[in-house]
């Protein structure tokens, strides 16, 4: 198989997995919005907001230090992998372990 059909090949695949996932969003959100009405919506929209701050934290950029250092030549990827993954399991359990706490302080 040429370059060309691998390359078209994975775009529709991307777009088609892509299309599929914002139709069940879509599905999910308007199934949220019914069940939790306009007050519990705003709520559920509230507390996801304020995780995505922790979210944020957690990543630490910590992706694109991956990608730039398994890129070098030369480099033992199974070890930078396992170490990024590591330090990231570590910040999620710290950084998502304080937004219970952090939470206490909100009126």
């Amino acid at each position: 198989m040429s370059y060309t059909r691998k390359i078209a090949h994975n775009t529709i695949v991307q777009i088609v997995g892509k299309g599929v996932s914002t139709v069940i969003g879509i599905v999910v959100i308007g199934m949220l919005t019914r069940y939790l009405g306009q007050g519990g919506f705003g709520q559920y929209t509230t507390i996801m907001a304020f995780l995505q701050f922790f979210g944020v934290l957690v990543d630490m950029g910590l992706y694109i230090i991956l990608v730039k250092k398994i890129s070098e030549p030369g480099t033992d990827e199974r070890q930078i992998v396992s170490n990024i993954f590591t330090l990231r399991l570590v910040s999620a359990v710290i950084f998502l372990g304080l937004a219970p706490v952090v939470v206490l302080f909100f009126p």
